[in-house]
């Protein structure tokens, strides 16, 4: 069953990785990330290693989420909810959007802002899920379609 998952992730990881890249052109850190991503996955079971490659890999393209403020008004919080269209976090005074755990909110800062190690060891299964779900819509939101390989992770 570990394998299983595993190989379940690695596909997700590829075909976003496959997505994101612009047919024809090389992009040498969108590789290095993924193959950083499939080794750690490979060493260790952790279950953000997906959602902390998706961010990794929008961050990249261009289109980092904002985590450490209200993407409406710039207040630091406490951020409430994740607005997808607009790329980032969201106040109580200007929620819009998936309602966000504090749980949640300090591990999406915590892969963005330099602590990937420590969003990795977050095992807290509504915590681990909450985050997966948030990032992967956020994937699909930025890729303008679905991940079909989702489906296949969510299900083991």
């Amino acid at each position: 069953e570990l394998y299983e998952r595993r190989q379940r992730r690695e596909l997700t990881m590829l075909e976003a990785a496959d997505q994101l890249a612009m047919e024809r052109e090389a992009n040498a850190q969108l590789y290095e990330m993924l193959v950083g991503a499939l080794r750690t996955l490979a060493s260790e079971d952790a279950p953000l290693v997906v959602p902390g490659f998706f961010l990794k890999a929008l961050a990249l393209e261009g289109f980092r989420p904002q985590v450490d403020a209200c993407v409406a008004c710039g207040s630091p919080g406490p951020l409430v909810s994740w607005a997808l269209e607009e790329g980032g976090l969201r106040c109580a005074a200007h929620r819009q959007g998936p309602a966000l755990s504090q749980d949640a909110v300090v591990v999406l800062q915590d892969m963005l802002g330099g602590r990937l190690g420590s969003a990795l060891n977050e095992r807290r299964p509504p915590v681990v899920s909450e985050v997966d779900h948030l990032v992967v819509r956020a994937v699909e939101t930025h890729l303008e379609r679905r991940l079909r390989s989702v489906n296949a992770l969510h299900r083991g």
